[in-house]
C-alpha cells in the first residue's frame, strides 16, 4: 500500500510581518498546495500574529489550506524551524524564510 505524500511548510519569523504577507500568499497560490502551512513566531511583536490571522481568513481558509501559528520567546530562527519541525503532520518539510516569495 502507498503511504500518502503530505507536506509542510515551515516559515520562522522574527518581526518581518512587511514582508511574512507576500511570503504566504506565494505559497499558498502554489500549484501544489501544501498540506499545512505553520508559522513559528520567534518573539515578534503583534503585527506578526495580525498579518498571519488575515491571511488565515482571506485566503487559506478558502483554499482549505491549515494555517497554523505558533509563538514562542526570541530563541533563534533554528529553535524557531525545529518547533515548527516538531509540530508539523507532513512526512515532507519544505522550509521557507520570511521575506522569500
Amino acid at each position: 500500500m502507498k503511504k500518502e505524500i503530505t507536506f509542510s511548510v515551515i516559515i520562522p519569523v522574527y518581526n518581518r510581518y512587511k514582508f511574512l504577507y507576500r511570503s504566504l500568499l506565494s505559497v499558498i497560490n502554489q500549484k501544489r498546495k501544501p498540506d499545512e502551512i505553520i508559522v513559528v513566531d520567534d518573539g515578534s511583536n503583534p503585527s506578526t500574529f495580525n498579518i498571519v490571522m488575515r491571511i488565515r481568513e482571506k485566503y487559506a481558509k478558502k483554499k482549505q489550506i491549515p494555517l497554523l501559528y505558533v509563538f514562542q520567546p526570541n530563541k533563534g530562527v533554528s529553535s524557531a524551524r525545529n518547533v515548527g519541525i516538531l509540530v508539523s503532520s507532513g512526512n515532507f518539510i519544505a522550509l521557507l524564510d520570511s521575506d522569500d516569495e
